[in-house]
């Protein structure tokens, strides 16, 4: 975050949660242990929601479009044609697309099984890829799917691929460039990204609540039978839960969002740069515009009660039970910062004057949206209702 905005951070909480206390001591309607029930039975029903319609069908959207890409691969790797190749690209950065959109769930699974890591780390170890090919097309190495599960995660994922399809001005290679030994490694790549999305849809889920072909796939490649993370998030207090009470998953939901917001500010900042195809990429992308739109998205969706059109009960409507308006403003802040980012990614041949302005704007509509996400964490995450201190000895 900028020098200012960490000065100012902590006066505009202490504001807003004053604002937001004054609101909640003045609604009446909330005191008393039957509001407290229901404001905790709702906060069950919100982490439910959230966990069902956001997480897992990012997941499956997630694990959708790399099987799409490994097809598409599979399929190039036979015609190598222009066409195809320009399939595998658009899957590809749909897959990117699910991947930052899933960064509202770095807790859990991923961090447990490091699926972030699987899936996407950064940067490409550029230099074992290209001696890796090297010795592939002398006869030296055999490539297959087993043979990169025994790598670092940073010997495939969606940046090999991507490292090995674009240029770096972000433009598709020439398919006549492409050579039978970058095919065969793309297609280990690709067939590793599907099982692992399978296999971090597994970690959610359970692996018994897969289909019968997902789960051949996984015990195909060694997998192991994985609980449902999902059942254990959902009850928290239960024995099979590791969450004391129903207020650490509030907190994992708001809190993860919030460090996407934080994290956010830095790479808005760097966007004018792609103006220029000769600047070094800051994060390495070929979609930096989309990836900021649905790092947003995702954290819109974490909030909002799931993806669009599949929403439940949210975390904003249980904070509208303690600050109504506090709810609201993240609700036009979020769909503002959305259009701000949209806006900026149709400025990015305009003159540079008017992209630093765009982006300056869309910084500080992120950094308002962060403050405001701070100043909801206390007002339902430690609200005596969900039990905040239930892992110091509260009785849940």
């Amino acid at each position: 975050m900028r020098p200012f905005f960490r000065q100012c951070t902590g006066i505009a909480i202490a504001l807003l949660v004053s604002v937001s206390m004054a609101n909640a001591a003045n609604n009446k309607g909330l005191k008393g242990r039957v509001n407290d029930y229901f404001f905790k039975k709702m906060a069950y029903d919100v982490v439910e929601s959230y966990t069902d319609n956001t997480v897992v069908k990012t997941i499956e959207n997630l694990r959708d479009n790399i099987e799409a890409l490994d097809n598409a691969m599979q399929k190039f790797a036979v015609s190598r044609s222009t066409k195809d190749l320009q399939v595998v690209g658009k899957a590809m950065k749909g897959s990117f697309g699910q991947f930052h959109r899933s960064r509202i769930f770095r807790y859990g699974p991923s961090a447990h099984y490091d699926f972030d890591k699987q899936l996407a780390t950064w940067p490409a170890d550029k230099v074992f890829i290209e001696n890796a090919i090297k010795e592939i097309s002398e006869g030296k190495l055999k490539i297959d799917a087993q043979t990169l599960w025994k790598r670092y995660s940073s010997h495939r994922g969606l940046h090999a691929v991507k490292y090995l399809i674009y240029n770096n001005n972000g433009t598709l290679r020439n398919v006549a460039e492409i050579s039978d030994a970058e095919v065969a490694y793309l297609k280990a790549v690709t067939e590793v990204l599907k099982v692992e999305a399978i296999d971090y849809l597994a970690a959610w889920l359970g692996t018994k609540n897969l289909s019968t072909v997902d789960q051949a796939l996984l015990t195909k490649a060694g997998k192991r039978v994985r609980p449902s993370y999902a059942n254990e998030f959902k009850k928290p207090g239960e024995n099979n839960s590791r969450y004391y009470s129903i207020s650490i998953p509030l907190q994992e939901i708001i809190g993860e969002s919030m460090t996407v917001l934080e994290d956010m500010v830095a790479l808005v900042e760097e966007l004018p740069k792609y103006r220029n195809q000769e600047n070094i990429h800051y994060w390495d992308s070929v979609t930096p515009f989309d990836d900021i739109i649905n790092q947003l998205k995702g954290v819109e969706s974490s909030v909002t009660g799931g993806l669009e059109g599949d929403r439940g009960v949210s975390y904003l409507d249980l904070l509208a039970k303690r600050d109504e308006q506090l709810s609201e403003r993240i609700v036009i802040g979020m769909a503002y910062a959305i259009k701000r980012a949209e806006l900026v990614k149709k400025m990015k041949d305009k003159p540079v004057e008017m992209q630093e302005k765009a982006t300056k704007l869309l910084a500080e509509e992120v950094e308002k949206l962060t403050v405001m996400f701070m100043a909801a964490t206390p007002l339902v995450a430690a609200d005596a209702a969900v039990d905040p201190f239930a892992p110091y000895g509260s009785d849940i």
